[in-house]
């Protein structure tokens, strides 16, 4: 048959044609056409396809869904945008909010923040512009650290 076509397409045309091993299941066939056709078609390894539904929680247990991480990152916006330091936030002060996570500093920032977001986030521009630099000068008593 790979003959026949060979001869309907013609000398030229001979460079396009890909020869598939069609010997398997419907599935794998169609995968290995796929994969001649489209080299970045992905696929699941077969171990990580395999799903332990003994793990799954009960419904008692609480599912916590984690969306995207905020534009901030793992920084605190409340800081960020008020103090101008960047300070990494505590995975134990995290919040979804418009189907982003962001994580604070502390208590009183996340409370700060749920209670009116537009306000940090109407401040920051993305992306985000380093906070600006800050000097501090340290010594003893009577080295001049005061002039």
């Amino acid at each position: 048959m790979l003959a026949t076509i060979k001869e309907f397409l013609g000398e030229e045309k001979q460079d396009s044609i890909i020869e598939v091993d069609c010997n398997g299941t419907q599935d794998n066939v169609f995968i290995k056409i796929r994969t001649k056709i489209d080299p970045f078609f992905t696929q699941v390894d077969v171990e990580e396809a395999k799903f332990d539904w003994s793990v799954m929680p009960t419904e008692d247990e609480e599912i916590k869904k984690v969306g995207p991480r905020s534009d901030f990152s793992d920084y605190c916006p409340v800081t960020y945008c008020k103090a101008g330091f960047l300070v990494k936030g505590k995975p134990d002060f995290e919040a979804q909010i418009f189907g982003k996570s962001y994580r604070f500093a502390g208590e009183k920032e996340l409370e700060e923040f749920k209670f009116n977001p537009y306000a940090f986030l109407s401040r920051a521009t993305i992306p985000l512009a380093p906070p600006e630099p800050k000097i501090m000068i340290v010594g003893q008593r009577g080295s001049g650290v005061s002039t």
